[in-house]
Formats: structure tokens, sequence, C-alpha cells
């Protein structure tokens, strides 16, 4: 298997042992045709070891790692802005369930209060009934 990393998303994607053995061009196409990323896109970090230290060599890594920071830095800015907007949906539900709470307690007091002057007209009609049932015969 050949392991390639996905910077951007952080992911592991395996490929075919059998793409070893072609050229590095059949491998970024091979990459760009399941990933969609574009072949000069692609870090070939390993190739970058390699080099020969020479002014080109120092320019290319530069290169690579300025690629890096800022793909780091857009992904350490969109984990940020995620942690925030987590942390305000749970401002929001903590809201909300006070709210529930307070509506919980408002309807207890009026189920109460109904429920007592419920009882109160019951017994006041049974005391003193206004009304007399006439039966059919």
């Amino acid at each position: 298997m050949i392991y390639v990393f996905l910077v951007d998303t952080g992911t592991m994607m395996t490929f075919d042992m059998n793409l070893a053995l072609e050229s590095v061009e059949v491998v970024k196409g091979a990459i760009h045709n399941v990933v969609k990323v574009p072949p000069d896109k692609q870090a070939q970090v390993e190739g970058c070891l390699n080099m020969p230290a020479t002014y080109n060599s120092v320019v290319a890594r530069t290169q690579l790692a300025q690629q890096f920071y800022e793909h780091a830095s857009e992904v350490t800015r969109t984990c940020r802005q995620l942690v925030h907007n987590q942390h305000l949906q749970q401002q929001g539900w903590a809201v909300v369930l006070g709210n529930l709470e307070d509506v919980v307690a408002a309807f207890r007091a009026r189920h109460d209060a109904f429920q007592q002057n419920f009882v109160i007209s019951v017994a006041g009609r049974r005391r003193s009934p206004c009304f007399t049932f006439l039966k059919r015969t």
C-alpha cells in the first residue's frame, strides 16, 4: 500500500502498491483522479529531503515550508472558529433550557391555581346546586 496524507483534511489515503513501480507523474495523476488535488499542488516531501544542497533546494524547501505554514494557519483559524461556534451554541442551549424551566414553573403555578379553583368550585356546587336536572319519563 502507498499512503498519501492529505494535509488540508488531515486524512490518510491508501493507494495500490503497483503505483510504487510507476513514475512520479503517474502517481500524481492517480492521486489527482481520486482526491482532485492538481499534480502541481501535490507536495513530495521525501523528494525535497533528497534534493542536493543547492540554492534551488533551499528555495524549494522554503516554499514547501511556507505552504505548510499557510495551510496550518488556515486550519488553526478554522478550528478556532469552530470552537467559538460551539461555545455560542452551548450558550444558546443554556438559555433555551433556562427559558424552558421558567415556562414549566409558570405552567405549574397556573395549573396549581386552576386545580385549587376547580376544587373550590366543585365543593361549592355540592353545597348549593344551582341547577335541577329533570328526568324524562
